[in-house]
């Protein structure tokens, strides 16, 4: 088998069109909460927004990077605010934390409507909590999906299918979007959640076993009588 992180292997698979580029995992995640927001606020959006459906377009960026239409809206945004530094869990296994951002942008409205739409955020706030507490609901089933028996009644287990450890739901707060040359600004809701995945090494790559790599204090004497060496632990002791 590969390297794996996460949803990832490594060597990266070409992406087939639609999915995200070396983020398997955000492909699942996007249509895991595009689901369940239609499925728990589609109602109560639509008596505040009639004939509008509460996710119309689901983008995998940052949508201040890169510039969207307004009859996209509206939208729901996936995407990855960067990893922190692995922490090593055992030999071959590492585990990484990652921020990642789920953004909701509605379409603008005259003031009457958009004072009776200001609420919603306890909506869009408590929905994306119970979804992350609940890690999977009848509304998303993967056509993917192993377990599809189990999957058809409960819904797709999200982090198994996405290779996620854990996740928390860190806060949810309304934000400006600016887009284009910043002339453009929509009143938006963001959901920041925290992720684990664990990193696994492939020991194939070396044959047999990952070899162990160990850093060692040395006394040599003289002035300076302490130098560090790396020391190289083949799988076999034999190997040269």
């Amino acid at each position: 088998m590969p390297h794996r992180s996460g949803a990832l292997t490594l060597p990266a698979p070409v992406p087939e069109e639609g999915e995200s580029l070396g983020d398997p995992a955000i492909d699942i995640l996007a249509a895991y909460f595009s689901a369940v927001l239609t499925a728990w606020l589609g109602d109560a959006w639509i008596a505040v927004a009639p004939g509008e459906p509460v996710v119309r377009t689901v983008y995998k960026h940052d949508p201040e990077e890169i510039d969207f239409r307004s009859n996209d809206l509206p939208l729901l945004c996936l995407w990855r605010e960067g990893d922190t530094s692995p922490k090593n869990l055992a030999d071959g296994y590492q585990e990484m934390e990652s921020t990642l951002n789920v953004l909701w942008v509605p379409p603008p409205a005259p003031q009457t409507k958009s004072s009776r739409r200001h609420s919603f955020l306890s909506a869009f706030s408590k929905a994306i909590a119970l979804a992350v507490k609940h890690e999977r609901d009848p509304s998303y089933v993967r056509a993917s999906d192993p377990s599809s028996a189990e999957a058809a009644y409960f819904g797709s287990d999200v982090q198994a299918l996405a290779d996620i450890d854990w996740w928390r739901l860190q806060r949810v707060t309304r934000v400006p979007v600016d887009v284009g040359d910043g002339s453009r600004s929509y009143p938006a809701y963001l959901a920041t959640l925290l992720i684990g995945e664990t990193t696994e090494t492939d020991p194939a790559a070396w044959n047999e076993a990952e070899p162990t790599v160990i850093d060692a204090n040395m006394t040599t004497g003289g002035d300076s009588p302490l130098t560090t060496q790396r020391i190289l632990l083949p799988p076999d002791a034999d190997e040269p």
